[in-house]
């Protein structure tokens, strides 16, 4: 009987410690194409729900990059434009695997 009890507190020890980690939230990096151009956008999330987020950014409304404001040739309110498509999300200290994605986070200054 005393070994249950043990391997039901070392269960519950690993439960615990295992969703404690899962909870944190973390820092991602996600390169997207709006109307007016590529650009990479930063988000924090919880790890778990990163897929369901990142799976959400499509249609959602991003802030406009600053050389892409420089590009822009017609006014947009609040400068704010829509993600029409989402290449890749990573890690912030994780590298992309896309061409693409690798292109866009080179050339965004931090």
């Amino acid at each position: 009987m005393k070994n249950w009890g043990v391997l039901l507190l070392a269960t519950t020890a690993l439960c615990a410690s295992h969703s404690a980690v899962s909870a944190e939230k973390q820092n991602y990096k996600c390169a997207v194409s709006t109307g007016l151009g590529d650009q990479l956008v930063f988000y924090r999330w919880h790890q778990a729900q990163s897929s369901a987020k990142q799976a959400k950014l499509v249609g959602s409304q991003v802030a406009l990059s600053e050389h892409l404001k420089k590009r822009k040739t017609y006014k947009i309110k609040q400068n704010k434009v829509y993600v029409e498509r989402v290449y890749e999300c990573t890690l912030v200290n994780q590298d992309f695997k896309s061409a693409k994605a690798k292109s866009l986070d080179e050339q965004t200054p931090r």
